[in-house]
């Protein structure tokens, strides 16, 4: 749980343990616990949530929670009564790297790495907006081979 300013009042420590100890963090502010950036967002979280009965949710990346890589997280806040509100926060990098792993493999070939035909079609796509966009448009064309059976 947390009040207005940021104040973490009250907290409960999952079974993952990514996150600090409760007795680390409770009475600490967001300020003294999280960078700028997500400090802010989370403090402007917390008044959209006091201001509203509607969950607000607030994603943020941190790589210096873990040395050698990143982490995400996915928080939500709800207003409890008052000057409170109780926040979620849940480690969503697993589900994260694989968005990222589905979206490559959409994208180039499993086996060779290299680009497949819906990445060459959304490149040749872009390139041609481009090319319209440009006040002297000059013509241009492709020829795409299907080489089968190989």
């Amino acid at each position: 749980m947390l009040f207005r300013s940021g104040t973490l009042l009250e907290v409960f420590q999952g079974p993952n343990g990514v996150f600090p100890e409760p007795s680390e963090v409770e009475g600490r502010t967001i300020s003294q616990l999280m960078p700028e950036p997500v400090a802010s967002r989370s403090m402007d979280a917390i008044g959209a949530a006091l201001e509203s009965d509607v969950a607000v949710s607030v994603d943020f990346d941190e790589s210096y929670m873990e040395s050698g890589g990143s982490r995400s997280f996915e928080t939500r806040m709800a207003r409890l009564g008052g000057e409170e509100v109780i926040a979620v926060i849940r480690d969503v990098t697993q589900r994260k790297r694989a968005e990222a792993e589905l979206a490559h493999s959409a994208m180039y070939d499993n086996l060779t790495g290299l680009a497949n035909r819906a990445r060459l079609s959304d490149q040749l796509d872009q390139a041609l907006r481009r090319s319209a966009s440009l006040a002297e448009s000059s013509p241009c064309s492709s020829w795409i081979w299907t080489i089968s059976g190989m």
